[in-house]
């Protein structure tokens, strides 16, 4: 018999706050065998890949603040509820949602691309801090004059930075020598969100909000 801890007092409830794109994790309906499991990452995994294809393309967040606001905010009503599929949905949520998060961001590479948008000016790697803050690193000094900040709260380090860094972390070089495939965690995505203003998906993109101070901070 395995051993089970109690607890003291009533367990606190999860809260599934997401970032984006959303994780797979959770106990939604399409997660309940395996086959189904299966099935609804093989759909997220694309969902993702497409994000990220955008992303590379334009910058991390960049893209949804090109196009014309009504556009963005459809986008992001089409984010929320692939979120709540994701979080709470069964596999034909998932793959509905997903499909047209894909074709959402499809819609938004082209009315960029026909606005004449730039592009990202040089080439920079991009990915968000927990703060909120993203980090971009360029080649060298003069790339980093030129990185494209949209608007967003952004760092930036040259590849030079990032060795001296590097060096002064003398573990973390060993164990990425060692042993391959080592990786650094954790991660995640997006410059400030309008999204993350909310804690979990469970509501209806119509539910009144009762906690409207939640909203400001």
């Amino acid at each position: 018999m395995a051993y089970k801890p109690k607890t003291k007092g009533r367990a606190k409830p999860k809260v599934d706050k997401t970032g984006w794109p959303p994780s797979a994790i959770g106990s939604a309906p399409w997660q309940t065998s395996y086959g189904l499991a299966l099935s609804g990452m093989e759909l997220i995994d694309e969902m993702k890949m497409v994000a990220s294809e955008v992303e590379d393309r334009w910058g991390v967040g960049r893209l949804r603040m090109l196009v014309p606001v009504p556009l963005r905010e459809k986008f992001d009503r089409q984010r929320y509820l692939t979120n709540q599929a994701i979080w709470h949905g069964d596999l034909e949520q998932v793959r509905e949602h997903t499909g047209k998060m894909i074709l959402a961001y499809r819609k938004l590479d082209e009315v960029a691309c026909a606005s004449g948008a730039s592009r990202k000016p040089v080439e920079q790697w991009e990915c968000v801090l927990g703060s909120g803050m993203v980090l971009v690193l360029v080649k060298d000094a003069q790339d980093a004059l030129n990185v494209q900040k949209d608007g967003r709260k952004v760092v930036v380090w040259t590849m030079e930075e990032i060795a001296m860094i590097v060096e002064e972390h003398t573990a973390v070089l060993h164990a990425k020598q060692l042993f391959e495939g080592a990786e650094v965690l954790k991660i995640e995505r997006s410059i400030k969100d309008p999204l993350d203003a909310f804690a979990t998906s469970l509501a209806g993109l119509d539910d009144r909000i009762a906690d409207i101070p939640m909203l400001m901070g």
